[in-house]
């Protein structure tokens, strides 16, 4: 079952859309960039197989198109998060190892292109992330053979370097991160699990 809703936060309502012919997934991730169009990346299907597939959904008219698809191999419980107009995709699981790679897709071109990266962290997947101008954060996650992290990553996407900042007190995994705006990044990271157990 594949379904979609959107929130109206004056009116406390949802609105629920038609279910779509376009397979579900879970452990994927969706982005609005400005065409004001949701794309939806990835993820595991109802059949178990990870997938590659990029998807984006037109509120106005309410329809689906498929755009092309990631290079290789599919990715879920990645991070996705948008600067200077494009989509990037980090991380994530391919359904046999962890990945540290990092793609952009430009809409504009409907094409994918793998991004350089210096001094990149382990591979992972479920972790916390958020982003404001030209930073993005990384927090936890798993790693290779489902270890728990709980190290912490900052990203310059203008020198296309990581640097490690402080750990987490404790391993975080299937968490989620929120940059608040303002002059000085303040980042709230809440729920998740740690050692197994949910957290909040």
């Amino acid at each position: 079952l594949f379904s979609l809703g959107f929130y109206h936060p004056a009116d406390n309502l949802w609105k629920d859309f038609p279910n779509s012919t376009v397979s579900g997934t879970m452990l994927h991730s969706s982005v609005t960039l400005s065409d004001n169009k949701i794309y939806n990346f990835g993820g595991i299907k109802q059949d178990g197989n990870t997938t590659n597939e990029l998807w984006t959904f037109n509120p106005s008219g309410g329809a689906w198109e498929q755009k092309t698809s990631l290079p290789g191999s599919g990715r879920y419980g990645h991070t996705s998060f948008v600067y200077n107009g494009k989509m990037y995709v980090w991380g994530g699981h391919d359904g046999s190892n962890v990945s540290n790679e990092m793609w952009s897709y430009d809409a504009t071109q409907n094409s994918w292109s793998q991004e350089q990266q210096r001094n990149a962290p382990p591979g992972r997947t479920l972790a916390a992330s958020a982003a404001q101008g030209n930073l993005l954060w990384v927090f936890g996650g798993e790693g290779t053979g489902g270890s728990e992290l709980k190290d912490v990553w900052e990203y310059d996407l203008t020198s296309r370097s990581w640097l490690q900042k402080s750990d987490l007190s404790a391993s975080l995994t299937e968490s989620a991160a929120i940059a608040l705006p303002g002059r000085a990044a303040r980042i709230l990271v809440f729920g998740g699990k740690s050692s197994g157990m949910p957290v909040n």
